[in-house]
């Protein structure tokens, strides 16, 4: 089973450098290979190698070319994304979800669908969480949603995915379209033993070497936010 962790483009569409590489992915991805899937890789895909602006405060008047994005037909960042898809060709998709751009995460489900309609696509992150049924009833194209932490969740549902089977019900936070309706699993506790959580191997980035040491500079103290 091939399984491509996505972070999607933002920052690159407005043309801004992003120096943060998806440290919440590669955990994530670190934790799929610990425990058997060798096949795993995280693919950011708003990594911008020419930045133009580095002035956040004018981002608010640059939003009009992101949102303008999703109707240009030969727009390159997503050119660039579905080729990417295309190469790779996972079986499972994961994609961040946050409210900034939750568009281009639809989008990139979308992507997905089109390019390989029998991978299954996984969303996660502080929108998910927050906008679970809200999200399924919007983007047809996601199958499931992991709600709170992700690593055990997500590891529980590619093992059953790769066998074969078909019963999530066990599977705590994960959210569902079932029988016509919506079905939410109930949340499960956060992890208090931080040790079971390798540390991140960034090796798992996809073009790993196009960052700098700025790039991976990154400590986490703490695990997730409660609120």
């Amino acid at each position: 089973m091939k399984i491509v962790l996505i972070d999607p483009p933002f920052y690159q569409i407005l043309g801004f450098y992003n120096r943060y590489f998806p440290f919440a992915l590669v955990a994530l991805a670190t934790f799929l290979r610990k425990n058997g899937f060798s096949d795993v890789l995280v693919y950011d895909a708003d990594y911008n190698e020419r930045p133009g602006n580095i002035d956040y405060a004018c981002l608010p008047e640059k939003y009009q070319y992101y949102l303008n994005s999703f109707t240009e037909k030969d727009q390159p960042v997503w050119r660039k994304v579905e080729k990417t898809i295309r190469k790779l060709n996972p079986d499972v998709v994961g994609i961040s979800l946050w409210t900034t751009f939750a568009a281009a995460s639809f989008f990139v489900a979308n992507i997905v669908k089109r390019v390989k309609p029998d991978c299954v696509v996984v969303v996660g992150g502080p929108h998910a969480t927050a906008k679970a049924d809200e999200v399924l009833k919007i983007c047809s194209d996601i199958d499931y949603i992991i709600r709170g932490e992700g690593e055990t969740a997500l590891l529980e549902l590619v093992t059953i995915l790769d066998s074969s089977k078909c019963d999530v019900t066990s599977i705590a936070g994960l959210s569902y379209r079932k029988n016509g309706g919506n079905v939410h699993n109930q949340l499960g506790k956060l992890s208090v033993d931080s040790d079971q959580f390798p540390y991140p191997d960034r090796t798992l980035l996809m073009n790993e070497d196009k960052y700098n040491s700025e790039d991976m500079g990154l400590i986490m103290a703490s695990r997730g936010c409660p609120y």
